[in-house]
This record gives structure tokens, C-alpha cells and sequence, in this order.
């Protein structure tokens, strides 16, 4: 049961950011290459933490889903060209910053519900917080990373704005 509330959200935040990355892959195409980036990057950060077994393996997968984003996208803004109308790519800026929040909120009811606080044993699997009590072990964590991920999307979408403004004069 655990298992599959995890599985289902990673599964709706793989979707939301393909569809993202869908959306954006012509107006911003650094913002496609991004996200995309978060998604290699998420998987590798399962198959690293899941290696060692399955404790603390949602915190790995966050990490590495952060560590893509970045990496991608630090090298999109500099290749991928961005189009205009730049007002579209900076409201889309302003509405994940906006949005973070909220989703973030959301993410931790999720997380804290699929995995409650204090689950002990062989049989926690993903959702053992290896003995600690760490405000909600991994769970805290995986937020933050969220938090930052949105705010790397923004200023992606910032620069694609830029870039667009820089095109189009």
C-alpha cells in the first residue's frame, strides 16, 4: 500500500513534468531540457539510493531530481534558443513561484500519508526514516527540494524570458 501512494506520486509528478516540458518545448525550450534533466536525474537518484536498500530512498530520488534540474539546467540557457512573446515566459516564472507553495503544502500531506511519521521494521521499505525523528526524517527534505526545484524553474523561465527579449529586438 505504501509503496504504490509512493509510486502514484512520483508517477503525477513525472506527468506534470512532461506536460510542462511539452508545453514549454517550443517558447522554452531550456525549460523542456530542465525538467527533462530532473527526470534522468530523479531516476538516478532512485537507482543510487535504492542500492543500499530501500531506507531513504525518496530523499535520494529528490536530491537527484534537483541535481538534474540544475545540471540541465545550467547548460539549456546557455544552448537552447528561446522565442517570443517573453511576457508569456515570465508569467509562467511568476505562477511556479506563486504556485511552489501551495504544491509543496500539498506534496508533504501526500508524503506524510503515504509514509507515516515513525514507521519501524523490515517492512517500512522506501518509507523507513532509518531511526531518526528529524521533523518527519526525509519527508522535510524531499519539500525543501521541491521548494528549490520551483525556484530553478522560475529562473529558467526567467532567462528563456530574457533571451527571448534579446531575440526579438
Amino acid at each position: 500500500m505504501l509503496l504504490m501512494m509512493l509510486t502514484a506520486i512520483f508517477g503525477v509528478w513525472a506527468a506534470a513534468c512532461v506536460a510542462i516540458g511539452a508545453v514549454y518545448r517550443r517558447s522554452a525550450p531550456a525549460v523542456s531540457l530542465a525538467i527533462f534533466g530532473s527526470l534522468i536525474g530523479a531516476i538516478a537518484g532512485f537507482l543510487v539510493g535504492n542500492a543500499d536498500g530501500p531506507g531513504g530512498v525518496p530523499a535520494y530520488t529528490a536530491v537527484g531530481a534537483s541535481a538534474g534540474l540544475v545540471a540541465a539546467g545550467l547548460v539549456a540557457v546557455r544552448v537552447a534558443p528561446a522565442h517570443p512573446p517573453s511576457r508569456s515566459l515570465r508569467r509562467a516564472a511568476v505562477v511556479a513561484l506563486i504556485a511552489a507553495p501551495f504544491a509543496a503544502g500539498a506534496l508533504a500531506l501526500l508524503l506524510q500519508s503515504a509514509c507515516p511519521l515513525y514507521v519501524q521494521g523490515k517492512t517500512s521499505g522506501f518509507c523507513s526514516f532509518q531511526g531518526q525523528d528529524l521533523l518527519g526524517g526525509w519527508v522535510s527534505g524531499v519539500v525543501a527540494a521541491f521548494m528549490f526545484d520551483a525556484v530553478v524553474v522560475s529562473i529558467v523561465f526567467f532567462m528563456s524570458a530574457r533571451r527571448a527579449e534579446r531575440a526579438h529586438a
